[in-house]
């Protein structure tokens, strides 16, 4: 193990729920923090080839509160998702890093509806990401879930549905698909 480093040193409040991920080379790292007036989602990516962390990156500009960042690496980046109130309710967003650009993308939302959503997860399959998570639909609780493929994202699919509620999905690849 080497010498532990401080990414965080920025804010006057709570930073919590760090995540990490390895492309094979490097890291990603993602948390979220309180600045003393909401919760936003950070994220730090270590280059092996140099042995620094890069510079902290806000993934996501909007005004409400962003909570519970998860983070995948499809061996050539890192693809990092969380949920954020929007004004009415809790979106699904996700963000990219390229390690050939050194970049991140911009926050993309993951969901269609209107309802809250929670829970997410992402995993990848080496070439895209995939993305769960559970929604409100006025009487309980779904499944869902979207795919990064070919560049872009898919549209969200229901993947459950009944009178029961369904909470908490995981999802795993077999590298090829989810």
């Amino acid at each position: 193990w080497g010498t532990a480093t401080l990414l965080e040193t920025n804010s006057p409040e709570y930073t919590r729920g760090a995540r990490i991920a390895s492309d094979g080379s490097g890291y990603g790292v993602t948390w979220y923090q309180n600045d003393g007036a909401r919760y936003s989602i950070y994220a730090s990516i270590y280059d092996a080839t140099t042995s620094n962390w890069g510079a902290i990156t806000l993934l996501e500009t909007d005004s409400s509160n962003a909570w519970q960042p998860q983070i995948a690496s499809n061996g050539s980046g890192y693809g990092v998702t969380w949920y954020q109130h929007n004004g009415v309710a809790y979106d699904v967003l996700a963000n990219l890093y390229d390690t050939a650009t050194g970049s991140w993308g911009t926050a993309a939302i993951l969901d269609t509806n209107t309802s809250n959503a929670w829970g997410v997860q992402i995993a990848s399959n080496g070439r895209g990401y995939g993305v769960t998570w559970y929604q409100d639909n006025g009487a309980g609780y779904d499944i869902f879930a979207n795919i990064y493929v070919s560049g872009a994202w898919d549209t969200a699919r229901l993947l459950e549905f009944s009178a029961e509620d369904a909470l908490y999905p995981q999802i795993a690849s077999n590298g090829e698909g989810y």
